[in-house]
């Protein structure tokens, strides 16, 4: 089973607004290929929900499409997953004690800014198999035109490659030679290329590099 977290903000504006429809995207590759979908989303992607949603389902995979922080994920309402250690990067705190024994056993994947610089090594010392996710922030460009799409395309392997039964790094080389082919595509429009070289280099993975879904 794939869990789906999807927080969604109430700015309009808000990149998670895009990242939403990002994990819609992965929602219907996961049932389009008999892949069992828990989708949490909406007022259901908050500490007090999401930490028994995800203890009684156990998932093989567990995917963030949400604002990151240093030691937890955001959403609206504060927090959803945490390590409970005092935030660093984002100005408001989690105030919850870590609920990292959720993803015991799971493979992580996270379209979120920074979690994979601490949140990511704790998961792991907490039984998580593998981590993806970003060092840094993540970036991607939006406008009428639909440029987010072109981020999407690159980066949403992360999570189909494991899906379709590779392993963590198969599916990590998958998306870096995405973000790197954009890059060298959109090289003569820097405010293009940038983020997708950003993205290449941010891109962390931690655990098992091995571990794959079902096995």
């Amino acid at each position: 089973m794939a869990a789906i977290a999807r927080p969604l903000m109430n700015d309009p504006k808000d990149p998670t607004h895009i990242t939403y429809e990002w994990g819609q995207a992965l929602i219907d590759y996961a049932l389009s290929h008999g892949v069992d979908v828990l989708d949490i989303t909406g007022k259901w992607v908050d500490y007090q929900n999401i930490t028994p949603l995800v203890m009684q389902n156990r998932p093989d995979l567990f995917i963030y499409t949400g604002h990151g922080c240093r030691n937890f994920l955001a959403t609206q309402n504060g927090c959803s997953i945490t390590n409970g250690w005092r935030e660093d990067v984002c100005q408001v705190q989690c105030g919850q004690p870590s609920n990292l024994k959720v993803l015991r056993d799971a493979i992580v994947v996270t379209f979120s800014c920074h979690s994979a610089s601490q949140l990511g090594g704790c998961a792991i010392k907490y039984g998580a198999r593998a981590y993806v996710g970003f060092s840094d922030y993540m970036m991607f460009t939006s406008d009428r035109a639909g440029s987010q799409d072109l981020f999407r395309d690159a980066l949403l392997p992360m999570a189909i490659e494991l899906m379709n039964g590779r392993t963590v790094g198969e599916a990590v080389d998958a998306t870096k030679a995405a973000l790197y082919s954009a890059a060298k595509q959109w090289k003569p429009i820097k405010y293009m290329a940038i983020p997708f070289l950003w993205n290449y280099e941010y891109m962390q993975v931690l655990g098992d590099m091995n571990a794959r879904l079902g096995g």
